[in-house]
């Protein structure tokens, strides 16, 4: 997610509404560390993609460590930098999970893609940049390329059947940005 300086502000309808018609579908809510955690869980366990990013976020600190001496790497060497490589790949779940903003948060989709707010924190996220939206059950789960994801929680939703018209124009925006050539298939 990138920040911008300056952004107009978008309608803040009351908490779990959603805008239809034409317009962004919007919500509001806090996430908690535990639904970052969900996320993660269930992207190691579904997403081969989000566990060999994870593994090559974790490959360069280790890699940093086996070459960082100056010298020829020993047996010990490659020893520990595995030892530093799984450590990574625990701690970047824990970090995010830790890290977890837990203001209110704005989040809106719309056929260009997905706008957030987060205090006075915004981003734009295009469709290209999502690898994945997952419907967990308790979560739905936007999980971009880069690892960044959101876990949007069922008490974001009034009801039942906004959670599920809002699902449903997710899938058909990321889908429809594909065909488009704006991202590849999952």
């Amino acid at each position: 997610m990138r920040r911008r300086a300056s952004r107009p502000q978008l309608k803040r309808d009351p908490l779990g509404s959603a805008r239809i018609g034409g317009r962004p579908l919007t919500i509001h809510y806090s996430a908690t560390p535990d639904d970052v955690g969900a996320l993660y869980s269930y992207a190691l366990r579904h997403s081969w993609r989000f566990r060999l990013t994870l593994a090559a976020y974790s490959g360069v600190p280790a890699l940093i460590w086996l070459l960082g001496s100056g010298r020829a790497p020993k047996r010990m060497d490659a020893v520990l930098s595995a030892i530093v490589a799984l450590l990574v790949f625990a701690l970047i779940p824990l970090l995010a999970k830790w890290r977890t903003k837990t203001d209110l948060r704005t989040l809106s989709i719309s056929p260009g893609g997905i706008d957030t707010t987060i205090g006075k924190l915004a981003g734009a996220v295009p469709w290209s940049k999502v690898h994945a939206i997952w419907d967990a059950g308790q979560h739905i789960f936007v999980l971009g390329k880069n690892l960044n994801g959101m876990a949007i929680p069922n008490r974001a939703f009034a009801d039942p059947g906004q959670r599920t018209h809002f699902l449903a124009a997710a899938q058909q925006f990321l889908a429809a940005a594909r065909v488009r050539g704006e991202g590849r298939a999952a």
